[in-house]
């Protein structure tokens, strides 16, 4: 089993187009572990960051903390990124987990991971019920 759970699909993420890697939604206390992890000064938080309601974007096509196919801040990394393919699927404040055709290796996620993820998502989930969409 790969380092973050995702048995059999470290392949698949290493040859992809890393979709998986833009516009991550992040909750404002991990925007502050970024910043610190990342040594962000203003200019840089403005560059990478985009307000969104309560949460925050990462802007780009492509995360600007993705290196040569690796995450920069894999330790402190959105919590929707760690989750990821699993995601929130939403009408209006109803929300379940869905496993996201975008990533080229949803197929191959274990359901040890998947339920793993459900977990660790559970405060998205959560945050999703009481104040609405991410996104």
């Amino acid at each position: 089993m790969d380092s973050d759970g995702r048995k059999g699909i470290k392949d698949f993420c290493a040859r992809c187009d890393m979709r998986c890697c833009s516009r991550a939604v992040v909750l404002p206390e991990e925007r502050q572990s970024i910043i610190k992890a990342a040594r962000l000064g203003l200019f840089q938080r403005r560059r990478v960051f985009s307000r969104r309601g309560k949460y925050y974007i990462i802007k780009g096509d492509v995360c600007p903390f993705l290196k040569e196919s690796t995450c920069s801040i894999h330790d402190v990394r959105p919590l929707n990124c760690r989750i990821f393919p699993l995601v929130l699927t939403h009408q209006g404040k109803d929300a379940e987990w869905d496993l996201s055709p975008d990533c080229p290796g949803y197929k191959k996620v274990s359901p040890d991971f998947a339920e793993e993820a459900k977990k660790l998502g559970q405060p998205l989930l959560e945050k999703h019920r009481k104040e609405g969409p991410l996104v």
